[in-house]
């Protein structure tokens, strides 16, 4: 991710860090045939292994788990609901993983499921998509009138971020890199439907455009 952030030339807007969420590895170096396989393809892996900790999702807008184990550990380790929704899978943000049901990162330590660089191509792909989402949310974030884009939980398809506007107001902003023309517009639509006769409550639609939707936030309960 980290390579790919500084060929886009944001690394000094996107902060990136690794940790583990055992403490099996804590203060070793990284493993010798992933940083080969890293290499092969020019990027460097460097540092020492540490652990998750508290202080992570105070510090970090999201926090991304390699596979469904390490999903449930890290909401488990969240300190509560609003840092829980930081949490999310790697390949949630991968196009082609996008409705494929098992989205863990598998295992390459064993040569199984093609060993490193099988693993190499799911990560990249997932980061690639990643960065194009938060790029997106940051050209949100500097629309007339938002600040500060959270991501949130959007569910295996889109990716889901809470957008403080300017009057203290919050929208829920709905992104995908591939989504179809005219898709959030029917949404948008059918939600305007919906809301017409009174007798549902819906989010309103706040804005539309290329590539995203922005809905009345709600609070769960309400």
């Amino acid at each position: 991710m980290r390579s790919l952030v500084e060929r886009e030339g944001v690394q000094d807007r996107v902060e990136l860090d690794s940790a583990g969420t055992g403490a099996w590895h804590v203060g070793s170096a990284p493993d010798t045939r992933a940083a080969a396989a890293a290499r092969a393809r020019g990027i460097e892996l460097d540092g020492t292994a540490r652990r998750v900790s508290a202080e992570d999702f105070e510090d970090f807008d999201m926090l991304l788990a390699m596979d469904g184990s390490n999903l449930s550990d890290l909401r488990l380790l969240a300190p509560g609901p609003q840092e829980r929704e930081k949490v999310r899978l790697l390949r949630e943000f991968d196009p082609a993983g996008a409705g494929a049901g098992n989205l863990d990162v598998p295992d390459p330590y064993y040569g199984g499921d093609g060993g490193f660089e099988h693993v190499l191509d799911l990560v990249q792909a997932a980061c690639e998509g990643l960065l194009a989402e938060v790029l997106r949310a940051r050209r949100l974030d500097a629309a007339p009138g938002s600040s500060a884009a959270v991501a949130v939980g959007g569910g295996n398809i889109n990716a889901g971020y809470r957008v403080l506007l300017a009057d203290g107001a919050q929208a829920f902003v709905k992104t995908r890199a591939d989504v179809h023309a005219g898709e959030y517009e029917a949404e948008a639509a059918g939600l305007d439907w919906l809301r017409e006769p009174g007798a549902l409550r819906t989010p309103r639609v706040l804005d539309r455009g290329e590539g995203y939707l922005a809905l009345e936030w709600i609070e769960q309960g309400i």
